[in-house]
């Protein structure tokens, strides 16, 4: 779908997104894994956001004793449900696992020491984010608007169309609407959901 995994070595500072797997270094003295995805065109996060990973130690970049670090690959790739794997060197003797993996604990101190990590893409609850098209069909005094929702994330809708009738609609795609003369209106929709709202407005020509 054109999106982007990137990894790489974090330091302080690095940007990571709300609700992200862990949102800071986890020393100041050391370094982490960083895990960003991008949307297609580059211009904002995934699902996945971004993220770090990593104990008090240091986690490597490059080509270590153990283990050529950080490799990313992606098993399952469907935009909001991705799964990567991660593979990585760690000298972090409070690395985190989780519960019944194959060894938890690391066992030769601060010795280089290679991980595997499998990271799902979940979408997180956010407002959602309003848009639509319109399709104008002239006739002799004025014209039919005909309005496409393409919202994401949204739930309800308000529509307002001054000048037209009808005046408004709570439809997620309303029907058209009939502007008597030529001119120019201004049509606002606004889309909620349990987290919030977002307004669109655009300015037609009839």
């Amino acid at each position: 779908q054109g999106e982007a995994y990137v990894t790489g070595l974090a330091h302080v500072d690095f940007p990571t997104s709300a609700g992200a797997y862990q949102e800071t270094v986890a020393s100041l003295l050391s370094s982490d894994i960083f895990v960003v995805h991008l949307n297609a065109d580059g211009s904002a996060y995934g699902c996945g956001g971004s993220t770090l990973f990593g104990g008090s130690a240091d986690e490597y970049y490059g080509n270590f004793y153990d283990y050529l670090a950080p490799s990313i690959d992606l098993l399952e790739g469907t935009g909001s449900g991705d799964v990567v794997s991660l593979s990585a060197t760690t000298h972090s003797q409070d690395l985190p696992t989780t519960p019944g993996v194959y060894q938890p604990v690391k066992v030769n101190g601060i010795a280089d020491q290679p991980f595997f990590l499998k990271l799902g893409c979940e979408q997180l609850n956010a407002p959602p984010n309003a848009s639509f098209n319109t399709l104008v069909e002239p006739d002799c005094t004025g014209g039919l608007v005909q309005l496409f929702n393409t919202s994401a994330a949204d739930t309800s809708w308000q529509w307002t169309f001054p000048g037209g009738q009808p005046a408004s609609s709570t439809d997620q795609d309303p029907g058209p609407v009939q502007y008597a003369m030529g001119g120019q209106y201004t049509i606002t929709l606004i889309v909620c959901n349990a987290f919030g709202c977002d307004t669109v407005q655009q300015t037609i020509s009839v």
